[in-house]
């Protein structure tokens, strides 16, 4: 946890890879994002947002790419990168939003990127040149779980409360999500991310 938060302090792009099943989500939303609120850590974001490419990503996550008000830059989570290969076909709305991410290379983006991505997909991040150089010393490799890991890991991303006090819901919660998003998702920043609908959420 430590090594990933220091990651993405010293690394305006980044990603942290891993097989399918190895708890890249619950590291990134029971570990590193609480992580970084806590006083004495490597840097403190102003604002954490995570979202999921889905089919239309550039059409999608346009508005996160907006950086807080604040002091610090705004982190940037990717979760399940490889949703860029495996759900966007068009391959200039693909490029749009590799476009997009990219700026975060520079620091008056005030944003910075973290990328978690299936290992069996990241040897397609090669194929655009700015990103594999961008994360070329810039990732971290993630192992497989001890056994009973993931499910611990399951439930406190369950539990987890954001310090606005609204939940990280498990997969139940986001089941039940779906039957009153509008009620219950007016902090999401477009479509409700918490039931599957690959919208970005601010933390």
């Amino acid at each position: 946890m430590d090594e990933l938060a220091r990651l993405t302090a010293r690394r305006r792009v980044a990603a942290l890879i891993g097989a399918s099943g190895s708890g890249k989500s619950s590291l990134l939303r029971a570990g590193l994002i609480p992580a970084l609120r806590e006083p004495g850590g490597p840097w403190r974001p102003a604002s954490v947002r995570i979202l999921t490419p889905g089919e239309r990503p550039a059409r999608t996550h346009r508005r996160p790419f907006t950086p807080a008000d604040g002091d610090g830059d705004t982190l940037l989570v990717v979760d399940q990168f490889e949703e860029l290969f495996s759900l966007c076909h068009d391959p200039a709305e693909r490029d749009a939003f590799l476009t997009l991410l990219l700026t975060a290379r520079d620091a008056a983006s005030r944003l910075r990127v973290l990328l978690a991505v299936r290992a069996d997909f990241y040897g397609r991040c090669a194929e655009h040149g700015p990103l594999a150089e961008a994360l070329g010393d810039a990732n971290l490799l993630v192992g497989p779980m001890p056994p009973g890991t993931a499910a611990r890991g399951d439930r406190a991303v369950g539990r987890r409360r954001t310090s606005r006090g609204r939940a990280v819901l498990d997969r139940s919660a986001r089941r039940r999500c779906r039957g009153r998003c509008r009620a219950a998702c007016r902090s999401w920043h477009t479509r409700c991310a918490r039931c599957g609908g690959g919208a970005a959420a601010e933390r």
